[in-house]
């Protein structure tokens, strides 16, 4: 085999091989591509077309950090203060929320709140240490040995930011009031850790043990695994609800619940995915070739459309090249349809060279299709227009692209056949 042949060979196979490559690697991601688009279109469904009390009646507005924990306060506890709230709680919720604590932990708790659990929100407000403020929510033990309890920081709207030491400020809170953290929740809207890098050293200590042992991160909205306080809480919470009969229990609670997941954006709802996809192709750079290589071609493709179509219409609509060096189906002895694939250029040409006969109303019947094809020039022997690049692209598949071209092409045909009899 002579150095010219193998050459060609070895070309051929880095064709085949590039090729195989893109394909495969479109197939690995059509699941994940999948996932995307459900979760945005969920989103879609709940922000869009799902009717919600809290939002349609503008109360949504009123929902700072403080207004969410009141009303998780409201879910945990069957008694606040002296307000009797048993329409709405039930301590089975405890047990959903102990269960998805530890399954984002990973581990069993070496103890659980027993039925005899207080709900309290800000607390620690009147405590001694000086730069201390109220745990937004505090669910602890009472009258037992050894007072165990569950801190929760609220995070939902983002809008109180973090306090300086928060997390080992209210550890030290809880220790104060005589009780042992179970757990410390950190509850942002999407996932987000605490900012434990900017501690002091005094309470760094202190954080590292937090971050460890305690920390369980709890997303208001986690779109993929549903390890959240809306999917992995509150909607377990309702379903329970409406299992035991309380209908009141159970609107609420899921009323709250598509409250909070429709204040999210499309692309907050896909960024795990969008996170996960984009390592993975900086972590491979024979793969981030590939992709390079497919925003290339869909970048593109209007080019590879455009001979996709004129193959389409020399196979199913006899299309030829004729003695104007153009691509056309004709219609008499003279005039034929035009087609040029390059700029999407589609019309009407003459093969004698004179089609001023008819140039008017053949013109009139590209303008009256402007939905889709734009008008764009003439000469003795062509007139045409142009198909709108954009109204191609909306298109979500070849077939469609195919029935729109034997539209198109059986309506210019009827349209000149009409005008020739004239």
């Amino acid at each position: 085999m002579n150095e010219k042949m193998v050459s060609i060979r070895k070309i051929t196979e880095l064709m085949d091989y590039r090729y195989n490559n893109r394909i495969n690697f479109v197939k690995n991601y059509t699941e994940m591509s999948s996932t995307r688009r459900k979760i945005i279109e969920n989103f879609h469904k709940i922000k869009e077309h799902s009717f919600n009390i809290f939002r349609d009646l503008s109360i949504d507005s009123k929902f700072n950090e403080i207004n969410h924990s009141k009303m998780l306060e409201k879910i945990f506890s069957e008694k606040i203060l002296s307000l009797n709230t048993q329409d709405i709680a039930n301590k089975e919720y405890m047990s959903v929320f102990i269960g998805l604590l530890e399954k984002i932990k990973g581990k069993k708790f070496t103890h659980t709140l027993r039925d005899n659990f207080i709900v309290k929100r800000e607390a620690g407000r009147s405590s001694d240490i000086d730069e201390s403020g109220g745990i937004d929510l505090l669910i602890f033990e009472q009258n037992y040995d050894k007072n165990y309890c569950i801190i929760i920081e609220n995070k939902i709207t983002g809008q109180a930011g973090n306090q300086p030491n928060q997390l080992a400020r209210y550890y030290n809170i809880s220790d104060e009031m005589g009780l042992t953290p179970l757990a410390i929740v950190y509850l942002p809207f999407m996932y987000q850790q605490p900012p434990f890098n900017e501690y002091s050293e005094e309470y760094k200590g202190l954080a590292k043990t937090i971050e460890d042992e305690l920390l369980i991160i709890l997303p208001a909205i986690d779109p993929v695994d549903g390890n959240d306080l809306t999917q992995g809480f509150l909607d377990k919470c309702s379903k329970i609800a409406e299992d035991a009969g309380n209908m009141t229990a159970s609107v609420c609670i899921d009323q709250y619940s598509k409250l909070i997941k429709s204040k999210g954006d499309e692309n907050q709802m896909a960024k795990n995915e969008n996170k996960k996809f984009i390592a993975e192709i900086l972590s491979n750079s024979e793969l981030k070739k590939t992709i390079e290589d497919i925003v290339e071609i869909w970048d593109s493709r209007s080019l590879s459309i455009g001979e996709l179509i004129l193959d389409y219409l020399k196979e199913s609509h006899n299309f030829k090249l004729n003695s104007t060096n153009c691509f056309g189906k004709m219609i008499d002895d003279d005039l034929f349809i035009y087609y040029q694939p390059y700029k999407f250029d589609f019309g009407y040409g003459s093969i004698s060279g004179n089609i001023n006969k008819n140039k008017a109303e053949l013109k009139e019947a590209i303008n009256r299709r402007n939905e889709y094809i734009d008008f764009h020039n003439e000469t003795e022997s062509f007139v045409w227009g142009r198909i709108k690049d954009s109204y191609i692209k909306e298109f979500n598949d070849l077939d469609s692209i195919k029935k729109f071209m034997s539209v198109i092409i059986k309506d210019f045909e009827e349209e000149a056949k009409s005008k020739i009899k004239q």
